[in-house]
This record gives structure tokens, C-alpha cells and sequence, in this order.
């Protein structure tokens, strides 16, 4: 939380980013003390704060290793905002979807794409991965 603090305060961001931050520390909490993350998904959804915000803080929580586990993608992603390619990246390297799923049916990309992943990520992932 704290450097989640500082980094928006390096940016000049105003106060209420940083009020956001605090509710991440609430989300977090709620997490380590066995709230589900679909609880901590709805909680940053509930935020009293823009869409912005609302991204910001749901992809902090993601890069810190908090959020992603694949039945909660497709909230995920309608948070932090389609065909973002920084996600479906991490997605990717975290190995939180059946990447070996992405190989072998057609459908599986599409179907990725659909609850918003990036499309061109997953076909360099798949392509790089089938030579």
C-alpha cells in the first residue's frame, strides 16, 4: 500500500487516488484474511471513484500478485479495460490461464479475446510457442 501510496503521489495525483490506495489496502486485507477474489474484485468495482481509478487500482493489486486466478479473468479484465496487452501479457508469464489450451483448440484464443485479453499477445504467445 504504501508504494502504491508513494508512486501516485510521485505523480502528482491528487487526493483522491490516494483515498483509493487505502481502500486497496482494505481489498488486500480482505484477501489474506480469506475473502474471496471475486469479494475483492466487487470491493474496487464499489470504489466511490472513476473508472481510472478503479483501473489503477485493480492492476497495483495484480502486478503485486493479487487478483489473478483464471475464473475471476473475465471481471478482471472488464476492470483494469479490454485488450490490455500489459494483462494479457502477465497472464501469460504467470501462467494463469491453460496455456496449453491456447495450442491446441481454435476456439480458445477467441474465446480469451472475448472476455478481453489481447488478441495479437495470444497469437505471438501461440506462434512463438509452435515452432
Amino acid at each position: 500500500v504504501e508504494r502504491i501510496i508513494a508512486r501516485l503521489a510521485d505523480n502528482g495525483v491528487d487526493e483522491k487516488f490516494v483515498r483509493a490506495a487505502m481502500e486497496v489496502y482494505r481489498v488486500v486485507r480482505s484477501i489474506e484474511y480469506g475473502y474471496s477474489y471475486a469479494h475483492a474484485i466487487y470491493a474496487i468495482n464499489n470504489l466511490p471513484y472513476d473508472d481510472d481509478t478503479k483501473r489503477l487500482v485493480a492492476w497495483e493489486l495484480v502486478k503485486q500478485g493479487y487478483l489473478i486466478e483464471s475464473q475471476n479473468l473475465r471481471e478482471l479484465t472488464k476492470l483494469i479495460g479490454r485488450s490490455d496487452k500489459d494483462l494479457t501479457d502477465f497472464v501469460l508469464a504467470n501462467k494463469v490461464i491453460p496455456v496449453r489450451l491456447l495450442e491446441v483448440r481454435e476456439d480458445a484464443i477467441d474465446y480469451y479475446v472475448s472476455i478481453g485479453l489481447d488478441r495479437e499477445v495470444l497469437e505471438a504467445y501461440v506462434s512463438a510457442n509452435n515452432t
